[in-house]
């Protein structure tokens, strides 16, 4: 497939990891193949579906690669797993559920061929269901606080903004959607991509973190739009969601921050994460109290894990020094402050 260009258009192979996603598939499917941009080929892993996800693709999409896996290794190690099959320039992460435009994904590519150190981009990502408004995951663009918590250009906590425009200009983050993300593969090789343990929520943060440490950095560019349902497998607020949110934030946190640094942020986390289950105790959310406690064991389990993933980060930067990195609370300035959307900050 070659774009109608005199411009280099290097190859892209586009990796969606499904499971059970056969709707999304007939949904989303033919929106992909009727991208300006040409030059790409799609390989799907599936998690051992038990819809007709992959007799839909063999008969429909034949030239879609098929790796066929023997469990459901969710996202994270499902796309570990696709990184032999690419022999590519570029790896764009695309879930399933999400709704590409005409002009998706030229824009990203040339972002990353005008700018050698950039390791990843996304789009912005809209809701697909509200497209009017920014999506939870991703928005335009993700950015930590100094305790690591996870904002958007666009949302912050469950608020999510209507997209006016006021987020169009690209800009240096610190994490990109796993959503959405075209990554450089040579990155990927470098410092490799998803860590297995956390099977899903914050692992893209995590990857995008040690891309940071790696010394490269990520862009947000809105001229290219996507529209995502999002909450496809796990819906916000979901038990396992919320436990996994918090084990894995404590993960990420200790092996990405630099020793004296970690220390001190990972105990606050987990005394605002205490606060937390006993507000939920007196505000209708008893079960938080449990979920607190089963993420903090499971970190606490992990830490061998932890450790060893963390002699392998050679560089660890503090944060205040990273791009995409705000120098506020956000808890302070959203619960005390009422600044509820990104442009006041």
């Amino acid at each position: 497939m070659t774009s109608p260009s005199s411009v280099y258009n290097p190859i892209v192979t586009i990796v969606l990891v499904n499971w059970n996603g056969v709707q999304h598939l007939k949904n989303f499917l033919p929106l992909l193949f009727q991208s300006n941009y040409q030059d790409f080929k799609v390989l799907m892993l599936d998690n051992a579906s038990t819809d007709d996800s992959v007799a839909f693709v063999k008969n429909y999409y034949p030239q879609i690669q098929i790796v066929q896996l023997d469990k459901n290794y969710g996202f994270a190690e499902g796309n570990n797993r696709a990184i032999p099959f690419v022999d590519t320039t570029y790896t764009l992460l695309l879930n399933t559920d999400v709704a590409v435009t005409t002009n998706w994904l030229e824009p990203l590519v040339r972002a990353m061929e005008n700018e050698p150190k950039l390791a990843a981009v996304q789009p912005k990502i809209l809701s697909y269901n509200e497209k009017h408004k920014f999506e939870y995951a991703g928005a335009s663009g993700g950015f930590i606080d100094i305790l690591a918590y996870p904002l958007c250009r666009g949302r912050i906590f469950n608020v999510t903004e209507e997209d006016m425009g006021q987020y169009d200009d690209e800009t240096y983050i610190f994490w990109a959607s796993g959503a959405c993300m075209l990554i450089r593969t040579s990155v990927i090789h470098e410092i490799g991509l998803f860590d297995a343990k956390l099977f899903a929520h914050m692992e893209e943060i995590d990857f995008c973190w040690k891309v940071h440490n790696a010394g490269y950095d990520i862009k947000v560019i809105p001229s290219s739009v996507v529209y995502h349902i999002g909450g496809g497998t796990l819906a916000h607020g979901s038990p396992k969601k919320i436990f996994l949110n918090i084990r894995n934030s404590l993960v990420v946190m200790t092996k990405n921050l630099p020793i004296g640094e970690a220390l001190y942020k990972v105990f606050f986390r987990l005394c605002l994460d205490g606060i937390a289950a006993i507000r939920g105790l007196f505000t209708g959310e008893p079960r938080l109290l449990w979920l607190v406690l089963k993420g903090h064991l499971a970190f606490y389990a992990l830490l061998p894990h932890v450790i060893a993933e963390r002699k392998k980060i050679k560089s660890k930067i503090p944060l205040r020094k990273m791009k995409g990195v705000i120098p506020q609370l956000m808890i302070w300035n959203f619960f005390v402050m009422k600044k509820r959307y990104f442009k006041d900050w």
